[in-house]
């Protein structure tokens, strides 16, 4: 049986990460739930959380803005409309983030991007909620 499992979460935007790892520890809807290479199928919904992928000695956190996670016997396939890598955040930055949104809020007059600008505000205060 293979040590590893093929992690990949992927965004609209990009492949935010793909590396071989040992484990993976995930926000399910109905709880953190863990993957080791040559679990069974599975797909699950994810809530907003942290995602922990454990590669050699090293863990890698990313905060996930809900999605859906696809298991299979060699890969777990993350597809979710917002991941950050924590490793380097501050907290400053994302309250700094938000309150930026806000006033971008004050100033725009189509509701369309005004809808958008609250769902930007939702994941960063959901990211902050999460560090």
């Amino acid at each position: 049986m293979n040590k590893t499992i093929r992690v990949k979460i992927v965004t609209p935007v990009n492949v935010v990460f793909d590396m071989e790892a040992r484990m993976i520890t995930m926000p399910g809807e109905l709880g953190e739930f863990e993957v080791l290479p040559g679990h069974e199928l599975l797909i699950a919904n994810l809530k907003d959380g942290l995602t922990k992928i454990t590669v050699d000695n090293s863990v890698f956190k990313y905060f996930i803005y809900s999605g859906l996670a696809e298991v299979t016997w060699t890969n777990v396939n993350i597809v979710t409309e917002f991941a950050v890598d924590t490793s380097s955040l501050q907290l400053h930055d994302i309250i700094r983030k938000i309150d930026s949104l806000k006033k971008e809020i004050d100033e725009e007059i189509d509701d369309t991007k005004i809808d958008i600008i609250k769902l930007d505000i939702a994941r960063y205060e959901s990211l902050l909620a999460h560090i």
